[in-house]
């Protein structure tokens, strides 16, 4: 059940971390900040959306690396 909850989390948290990026995305080629077109520029609730997206990116990082770890010393004991 905890790893079937984690495989969830890593899921919605990589999904909400692609979204962040695809802003900062418009930002960069457009000056376009969806955010801030449907919330408001500059609002409490931009920082909290961007606070949430920077605590999925560390989340999907962390378990990245973690996973990584686990795959590349499965793939040296196969050898």
């Amino acid at each position: 059940m905890k790893d079937k909850l984690i495989q969830i989390l890593k899921h919605i948290s990589f999904a909400i971390s692609m979204i962040g990026a695809i802003n900062w995305g418009l930002v960069g080629f457009f000056n376009f900040e969806i955010f801030s077109y449907f919330l408001g520029a500059e609002t409490y609730n931009c920082k909290i959306i961007y606070i949430i997206i920077g605590l999925c990116a560390l989340f999907s990082s962390t378990y990245a690396v973690i996973d990584c770890k686990c795959y590349c010393e499965t793939d040296k004991n196969k050898k």
